[in-house]
């Protein structure tokens, strides 16, 4: 299951849909990565601000992010990234260069500042601690404690 979903992933990663050579290919990719991460999308929302500092904004964060989140095109990759941008307080989105071409991407957390050295180690520390949270709760699951 893990290298199915990786191989999807990876399609759509490369391929995409969105060039006439490879849409139904990539179309067909895209669409299955995103039922495939639907939930853990939503995992990482709900659970991100309990392991940040800034969990007694919970609720707020939590709506923030989703609503900033729903702009991008991806139902996933935007939901995602705005509990990040919003947990560690950077800005992301605005204007991008993708194969030579000028893209825009909706603004994720306005008021939030640029990314610096700081702000992704504090991002890579926050990916720790969810994942040690998440042992934690598989391991209570599994053995029932």
């Amino acid at each position: 299951m893990v290298f199915s979903y990786k191989a999807i992933s990876t399609l759509d990663s490369m391929i995409g849909y969105k060039y006439d050579y490879f849409r139904y290919l990539g179309f067909f990719s895209a669409k299955i990565e995103d039922i495939f991460t639907f939930v853990p999308a939503r995992l990482v929302l709900i659970t991100l601000p309990l392991v940040s500092s800034k969990f007694y904004e919970y609720r707020s964060i939590i709506k923030k992010s989703y609503l900033d989140g729903k702009k991008y095109d991806s139902p996933n990759a935007g939901i995602s990234e705005a509990i990040f941008a919003y947990i560690s307080g950077i800005k992301l989105g605005g204007i991008s260069k993708y194969k030579n071409e000028i893209i825009e991407k909706p603004i994720i957390n306005e008021t939030g500042d640029n990314c610096t050295a700081e702000k992704i180690k504090l991002i890579c520390q926050l990916i720790l601690r969810l994942q040690f949270l998440w042992i934690i709760i598989f391991a209570l699951i599994f053995f029932r404690i």
